[in-house]
């Protein structure tokens, strides 16, 4: 009878351990799944700053672009303006000129 009793003991520790296994072992699944999301998560943070300093370095290069052809642009206006200055002193030198006679 001692011998029946044990191995009753034995099978409800056993079931009891087997129950506790299944437990953590859906703990350790859950543990998994939210180390996936995490890592997941950081992929997309890795590739969103990497975008964004793609983003950034592009603004600053049309920045640096900008400022040149904004020199550019103003040296070439300075020109034509240059241009249309001399044109005017000549037109009003030969409407003096017409005056005069």
């Amino acid at each position: 009878q001692a011998t029946i009793d044990e191995l009753e003991d034995s099978k409800r520790q056993l079931a009891t351990q087997t129950e506790e296994v299944a437990d953590l072992t859906g703990k350790i699944q859950e543990a998994k799944q939210e180390v996936t999301v995490v890592h997941d998560e950081l992929v997309a943070a890795e590739g969103q700053s990497a975008f964004l300093n793609g983003e950034v370095a592009a603004m600053e290069m049309e920045k640096a672009n900008g400022g040149t052809a904004s020199m550019r642009n103003n040296s070439e206006l300075q020109a034509v303006l240059g241009e249309l200055k001399v044109e005017f002193a000549e037109a009003e030198d030969r409407q003096s000129r017409n005056a005069l006679n």
